[in-house]
């Protein structure tokens, strides 16, 4: 049974990492685990704890000889979880910001595997700059506490003034390039368009170090260097979207009958259509192809391969194609008064 003064005592030595824990007289181990057990998270830090009576100051008391480890992990840093897509969305959240250590505290039994499947299936053309996540942990008192180590490409000062310049872009550009009256699949048409003209491909892979791999696998490569690989352009395509209001995900899928991997986007309309855009296999240097813009699924699985349980379904029905472009003819004249190119206008 928890002693309310003892028990916010104790919390506050484990929360120091003092070396020694003294318990109040008549109270023992059990008092000690049950502390531990309303505050899983302070656990996460307890390497040992070894109990001894002392018995110097008069009345018997148990004190305990208190070791730690993951010292250098906040104490903001550890969640409880109970679920497979709940890790997943914390990696994402931490992996979005950079941040290098995140402590988990889940029920025995959460199955690991499924969890780094589902991140990488689901996510991780999302985050281009992170390389693996390293994971060691323990079990007790019927829970896994997990140490997840996250490792880049390049340090984190880097990737904070990469971010900052791609987020001014994207402000920019949406400025620039989109107006409130678009319906979604005419901002989807430019912004495909824009990136099948300005970018260039990045072919010599196997010759690029860290940093320029780290380019090229992002929205940076995409919009400021305009040069990099599909997942760049795939992650710049999501962040115009995102930020124009228009629903957008990432597929990380390959080439069919091929080894490499490949990315590109599902748009998702308001009315619950989706359609395939893959503007890495449109680009050309002064007209865009359209050849996969506006795709469904059958189109798409005849030279791509993806796992649909993490991808939205995009049936045939609507011509977005078709849609978009009437929509540039009838405003040809207002959307060139803003200055957008004919090649961003597809024509």
């Amino acid at each position: 049974m928890l002693n309310n003064t003892a028990d916010k005592q104790i919390v506050t030595q484990l929360q120091n990492k003092e070396p020694m824990i003294t318990l109040p007289v008549g109270y023992g181990m059990d008092f000690f685990n049950a502390i531990l057990s309303a505050h899983p998270e302070l656990m996460f830090y307890v390497e040992s704890a070894q109990p001894f009576i002392n018995g110097t100051t008069g009345a018997s008391r148990i004190c305990i000889n208190m070791t730690y480890w993951n010292e250098d992990v906040e104490n903001s840093d550890i969640r409880c979880v109970s679920t497979v897509d709940g890790i997943v969305r914390l990696m994402c959240e931490y992996i979005g910001n950079f941040k290098k250590v995140l402590g988990i505290i889940v029920p025995i039994g959460i199955n690991l595997t499924e969890v780094f499947a589902t991140f990488r299936a689901k996510y991780a053309a999302l985050y281009p700059q992170y390389e693996q996540v390293q994971t060691s942990g323990f079990q007790t008192l019927g829970k896994s506490f997990l140490r997840l180590d996250v490792k880049y490409r390049i340090g984190r000062v880097k990737l904070a003034l990469m971010e900052n310049d791609v987020a001014k872009e994207v402000d920019r550009l949406c400025g620039f390039l989109f107006d409130a009256s678009m319906p979604a699949e005419v901002k989807a048409f430019i912004a495909h368009n824009y990136l099948a003209t300005t970018v260039k491909y990045y072919y010599d892979y196997d010759n690029a170090g860290n940093l320029l791999k780290s380019y090229i696998h992002s929205a940076y490569g995409a919009l400021i260097k305009k040069t990099c690989v599909c997942q760049g352009i795939a992650g710049a395509f999501k962040r115009l979207m995102d930020k124009t209001g228009v629903n957008c995900d990432v597929v990380f899928g390959g080439l069919k009958d091929r080894t490499e991997l490949h990315a590109w986007n599902i748009v998702k309309l308001g009315d619950g259509f989706c359609f395939h855009v893959d503007a890495t296999w449109d680009l050309a240097s002064d007209t865009p192809k359209f050849e996969f813009f506006g795709k469904d699924d059958a189109f798409m699985r005849g030279s791509r391969t993806w796992d649909g349980k993490y991808a939205a379904q995009c049936k045939p029905g609507k011509n977005v194609y078709s849609l978009a472009r009437q929509y540039v003819m009838m405003h040809f004249s207002r959307l060139q008064a803003r200055g957008i190119p004919r090649k961003f206008l597809g024509v």
